[in-house]
């Protein structure tokens, strides 16, 4: 008994760590998601990020082809929150950015629900992502709390080109681009 420490009280930063950071249901360590609402429980060091992607067609090369129907060769890389997701560039074909509905089973393209999505105002369907002729475009959906380009605020179904290193903010939880053309 001699050699056992004295148990300390959990600071407050401890005890939100152990709770569900949607509706503060107590929680597990070793749980994934809330038993009261179902909400993912990440820990300060692990970061998920749910991408849906259709496979491309696999495209023949053909003596002739026209190349300019190609699929385009690169990637775009989104920076949230020190997270990065890298998607190939033939891959970002009417991308939905927004967050999970689990009463309603919807989840985005890409969620982003891991990163208190829903406490910084990103909607459902927040924002779309197309990679076309060349140049990454982005259209607020109509969101609740609008969207930004370089915090200029964007105009609700009007596309916008988005430059690399540009920054997208959806309600308020910015996203760093980065676009990497091979070639």
């Amino acid at each position: 008994m001699g050699n056992m420490l004295p148990l300390q009280p959990q600071s407050s930063q401890q005890a939100q760590k152990n709770c569900c950071p949607r509706c503060q249901f107590p929680a597990d360590p070793l749980d994934k998601f809330c038993r009261a609402c179902g909400n993912p429980i990440h820990s300060d060091n692990t970061a998920t990020i749910t991408l849906k992607l259709d496979q491309p067609l696999p495209r023949g090369k053909r003596k002739g082809h026209d190349t300019s129907l190609e699929a385009p060769h690169g990637s775009l890389t989104l920076n949230v929150r020190g997270v990065i997701e890298r998607i190939p560039l033939d891959r970002v074909n009417r991308l939905v950015v927004g967050r999970t509905d689990q009463d309603r089973g919807y989840t985005p393209d890409f969620d982003l629900s891991p990163f208190g999505a829903m406490e910084r105002g990103v909607s459902r369907s927040h924002m779309l992502l197309n990679y076309e002729d060349n140049k990454l475009i982005a259209t607020d959906l109509g969101s609740a709390n609008g969207s930004a380009l370089n915090g200029v605020k964007m105009e609700a179904n009007r596309p916008y080109e988005v430059k690399d290193r540009d920054e997208l903010t959806v309600g308020r939880l910015a996203i760093n681009v980065r676009i990497n053309l091979e070639g």
